[in-house]
């Protein structure tokens, strides 16, 4: 990077989300050695520290910061840069069995999300549409899909699930009745999650301004002294156990005594 930026000055660098910076030193110093960047897409673990994402615009008004608004691995994934760094060209029987890209997510994020189904919208750092306006407000207007690999075998589809996305954003009623797992990458094969409507359970999940006051607590907070994305897990299990309970008993086979 320091050499294309000192002897091919004509190239705009952009910094990924794959970096996985997320405190102001890391980026004072990594901007202080590389002053040819032009964009940074901050770890999506920052998605809601807006503390830190107003810090940045403030201090480097000339540089493009962009968004990851819906990246699949789970928040705080442990194992995200080993995952980032695999080598898929490596074929042998322990890569194939755990260190595959392909697999990664589905053998070790997916069943975290699956058990707690609930916890995985409230708690997640995707950004949903009608939280664009909040961003807009510190200066970040870039935003970026995540998935180059999501595309294989279902490229309308997800062109279709981006269009929504956009939809949301000029109007919230537009998407008022698709389930919420549409605008979550990585909650879009949950059964579950599926059956949860904008127009249902939009109320009950975490307000992005309760972030602007302290998102920058959840790396140091979260389910600890904080448990405010819990809570509102425990009301969207609530709301749809009574939804599921009221299905079934409309549902229910009608047993009629007597006969001939």
């Amino acid at each position: 990077m320091s050499y294309i930026g000192k002897h091919y000055s004509n190239f705009q660098i952009l910094a990924s989300t794959s970096l996985e910076y997320k405190t102001i030193r890391e980026y004072q110093n990594f901007i202080a050695f590389h002053h040819e960047v032009k964009q940074i897409v901050p770890s999506h673990d920052v998605n809601k520290n807006f503390k830190l994402l107003k810090h940045l615009k403030t201090n480097y008004p000339d540089l493009e910061i962009e968004i990851m608004e819906n990246e699949a691995c789970i928040p705080g994934c442990p194992n995200r840069m080993f995952h980032a760094s695999i080598n898929l060209d490596i074929h042998d029987e322990i890569n194939n069995d755990f260190c595959l890209s392909g697999s990664y997510c589905t053998r070790f994020c997916m069943p975290v999300i699956d058990k707690q189904p609930f916890k995985s919208v409230t708690g997640t750092t995707h950004i949903f549409p009608w939280d664009i306006e909040e961003y807009s407000k510190t200066g970040i207007n870039n935003f970026k899909f995540t998935g180059r690999d999501a595309y294989l075998g279902n490229f309308e589809g997800c062109l279709e699930r981006f269009s929504i996305y956009l939809k949301g954003i000029d109007n919230i009623k537009n998407i008022q009745d698709y389930p919420l797992s549409c605008f979550t990458h990585h909650l879009s094969g949950s059964p579950v999650l599926n059956k949860l409507t904008v127009k249902e359970y939009k109320k009950y999940l975490p307000d992005i301004k309760h972030f602007v006051k302290f998102g920058h607590l959840c790396a140091s907070m979260c389910g600890t002294e904080c448990r405010y994305c819990y809570k509102c897990a425990e009301k969207i299990q609530k709301v749809f156990d009574k939804k599921q309970q009221e299905e079934r008993k409309r549902t229910a086979p009608v047993c009629i005594k007597g006969g001939f």
